[in-house]
């Protein structure tokens, strides 16, 4: 009978505090190119300097605050979340979910705030 180190017992229990089903996996994995396609959108804005208004700007302000929300999203997903992939500020299990849930409620005002921009310009 041999004790773990420390490193390891750690290692395993991490291992299974983000361990996901193969269903999951796709979900996160299809929820990332959505965040992608999102984050190339916030492109945009270059159309709002040869158009009158701010129409355009409110688009890109709604594509990132997307691509802000489908982060905590997929944080959530994978009981995981870390400051833009670095590997020194990770978060893991139901600290990683309850940040998550501050991520996308953040995001769901910017998200708002942008759509009513939007709105204004329109009508």
């Amino acid at each position: 009978f041999a004790i773990p180190a420390p490193e390891a017992r750690h290692a395993a229990k991490l291992k299974a505090s983000t361990r996901l089903t193969p269903r999951q996996e796709r979900l996160a994995s299809a929820l990332e190119r959505v965040q992608r396609w999102s984050a190339w959108s916030v492109l945009v804005v270059v159309l709002m300097f040869f158009t009158e208004g701010y129409f355009f700007a409110y688009l890109a302000w709604t594509a990132g605050s997307l691509w802000f929300f489908l982060e905590g999203l997929v944080g959530w997903i994978r009981k995981k979340v870390s400051a833009f992939d670095v590997e020194t500020v990770e978060i893991y299990g139901w600290p990683a979910r309850i940040v998550a849930v501050v991520i996308m409620l953040t995001a769901a005002t910017f998200i708002a705030g942008g759509v009513l921009g939007m709105v204004s310009e329109i009508g």
